[in-house]
């Protein structure tokens, strides 16, 4: 019996561990590009900039849309991506540069 008891507890705790809700994996966010063109325009296609923008900003009008929540994670397709919209700096990211305003992962 006593043997018993030491094989359970270790089974209970590792079952309380298992599924006590503090200690579950945090939910992943996840934006698909699926196009490999820089654009930013609103439409069906998702961009590396206009999902960038997106989550920068919390606007998902720009063909990106947000599943999941919790940690971001942007998901891009394979190929080359050329950033094409050239101007003067705009802090906003609509054009040059990709301006990356809050912490996402890029996959």
């Amino acid at each position: 019996m006593k043997n018993l008891f030491r094989l359970l507890i270790p089974l209970f705790l590792m079952f309380f561990l298992c599924i006590h809700p503090g200690l579950a994996v945090p939910a992943a966010a996840t934006v698909s590009v699926n196009t490999v063109a820089d654009e930013f325009v609103a439409g069906e296609n998702c961009s590396l900039r206009e999902a960038i923008y997106s989550v920068s900003h919390s606007n998902y009008t720009y063909g990106c849309s947000l599943s999941g929540s919790g940690d971001v994670t942007i998901e891009v397709p394979n190929g080359e991506f050329y950033l094409t919209r050239t101007s003067s700096e705009d802090d906003l990211g609509e054009v040059g540069d990709l301006d990356i305003l809050t912490s996402l992962t890029i996959n």
